[in-house]
C-alpha cells in the first residue's frame, strides 16, 4: 500500500453529506446509517434532515388477536417489497 491510497475515511462530513443525500430510498439510507458511526451521525443529523426528506417508516407493530402475546410486524407499503418482515420479528424478547 502507497501513501496515495485514497480511504472514505479522508472525505470531509460536507462531501460525504452530499453522498448521502443522493440515496433516494429510505432502505438504502437505513443500510448506510449501519455502516459507520460517521456515517450514522451525518444521516440523524439536523442538517440532514432539513434537505426535505421525509421521516422513514418501515413499518409497524400491531397484536393479531387480544390474547396474542407477539405483536406482528407489518411493512409500510412504500417499503413492503424491500423489507422482510422476519428482520423485525420480536421472537427474541419472549
Amino acid at each position: 500500500m502507497g501513501s496515495h491510497d485514497a480511504h472514505i475515511d479522508l472525505l470531509p462530513d460536507d462531501i460525504l453529506e452530499l453522498v448521502l443525500l443522493g440515496l433516494h430510498s429510505p432502505l438504502w439510507l437505513l443500510r448506510a446509517a449501519s455502516t459507520c458511526k460517521q456515517w450514522r451521525r451525518i444521516i440523524s443529523s439536523a442538517v440532514f434532515a432539513l434537505h426535505g426528506r421525509r421521516s422513514v417508516v418501515a413499518g409497524s407493530y400491531y397484536h393479531q388477536e387480544a390474547s396474542s402475546l407477539r405483536p406482528r410486524f407489518e411493512p409500510s407499503p412504500s417499503t413492503a417489497a424491500a423489507i422482510y418482515a422476519g428482520n423485525f420479528s420480536l421472537d427474541y424478547s419472549i
